[in-house]
C-alpha cells in the first residue's frame, strides 16, 4: 500500500472503563493502518472489545492513549451500519434513505434523485412510502444499508449488521454488499464473529485476542474478485485460507473458554 492511500493511522491504542470500582482494560496497545479502497474483516472472542475499536475509530469513544489518525477527515468521512437497526419508526423507508443527505443540506432535487438510485439498486422498489413496521428484517437491513452509504462515505463501520438475519438473507445481502462495494471502492471496517464471513468477504482479516484486546495477528486474503460468497466458499484456497486463520483464531477462543 501507497502511503498516499492511508486514510486511518491508529497507534497504540488503549481503553478502559470502570466497572463496580475496578478498572476494564479493552483495549491494549493496538495497531492499524487502514487504506482506500479496502474490505477489512475484524474477528476475535465475544466481548473482546471488536465493537468498541469501531466506536473508538468513529470518535464516539476516547481513548486513554494512543492517537487514531484520520486523513482528509470530512462531513461525510464515515458511515456506520450497527448490529441493531437505528431506522426511525415514524418516518417510510424513503425517508430513513433521505434522512442523512437531509441533514447534511442536499437540495430536494439531489435527495429525490440519490433516494430512487439507492431504492432499486437495493431492490426495494414499490416499498418507498411504507413504514419500517411493515417491511421484513432483511428489507429493513437494506434500508439502513442505503442509509450508511447513500451519501458515499470513505470508510464505512459495519459492526454484526447481519448476524440477526437468516442464513439466505444474509448470503443474499452480503452479496450486495460486495457488489456496491466493488462499485463504489470505499473502504469497509467489518466486525463479525463469523470466521468464514470473514475470509469471504475481505482482502484482510484482523484477529483480536482476549481481553485486554491487541491485534494478534492479521491475515492477507487473496481469493480472487468480484467474488460470489457461494462459490467462494466451495474453492479449496477459501477452505485452506480457513483451517490456518482457523488454527490462530482457535487459540483465543480456547483461551476465553
Amino acid at each position: 500500500m501507497i502511503k498516499d492511500s492511508l486514510l486511518v493511522k491508529i497507534e497504540n491504542l488503549k481503553f478502559s472503563y470502570s466497572a463496580n470500582n475496578k478498572k476494564i482494560e479493552v483495549i491494549r496497545e493496538f495497531n492499524l493502518d487502514v487504506y482506500k479502497n479496502e474490505f477489512i474483516a475484524i474477528v476475535g472472542p465475544s466481548g473482546c472489545g471488536k465493537s468498541t475499536l469501531l466506536n473508538l475509530i468513529a470518535g464516539l469513544l476516547k481513548p486513554d492513549h494512543g492517537n487514531i489518525e484520520l486523513y482528509n477527515k470530512n462531513d461525510s468521512f464515515f458511515g456506520y451500519l450497527f448490529q441493531k437497526d437505528t431506522l426511525l419508526p415514524w418516518k417510510t423507508v424513503y425517508d430513513n434513505i433521505a434522512f442523512p443527505l437531509t441533514i447534511r443540506k442536499y437540495s430536494k432535487y439531489e435527495i429525490n434523485e440519490k433516494v430512487t438510485k439507492w431504492i432499486q439498486l437495493i431492490g426495494l422498489e414499490g416499498f418507498e412510502n411504507s413504514y419500517t413496521g411493515q417491511i421484513s428484517q432483511g428489507m429493513k437491513k437494506r434500508v439502513a444499508l442505503a442509509a450508511a452509504l447513500i451519501y458515499e462515505p470513505k470508510i464505512v463501520l459495519m459492526d454484526e449488521p447481519f448476524s440477526a438475519l437468516d442464513i439466505l438473507t444474509r448470503e443474499t445481502i452480503e452479496n450486495e454488499v460486495l457488489k456496491i462495494w466493488e462499485k463504489l471502492k470505499t473502504t469497509i471496517i467489518f466486525v463479525t464473529h463469523d470466521l468464514p464471513e470473514a475470509i469471504a468477504l475481505s482482502d484482510r482479516v484482523v484477529i483480536l485476542t482476549k481481553l485486554p484486546a491487541i491485534k494478534k495477528t492479521e491475515y492477507k486474503i487473496n481469493l480472487p474478485r468480484p467474488r460470489n460468497l457461494v462459490g467462494i466458499s466451495q474453492d479449496d484456497e477459501f477452505h485452506t485460507i480457513y483451517k490456518e486463520i482457523w488454527t490462530i483464531f482457535v487459540e483465543e477462543v480456547s483461551i476465553e473458554s
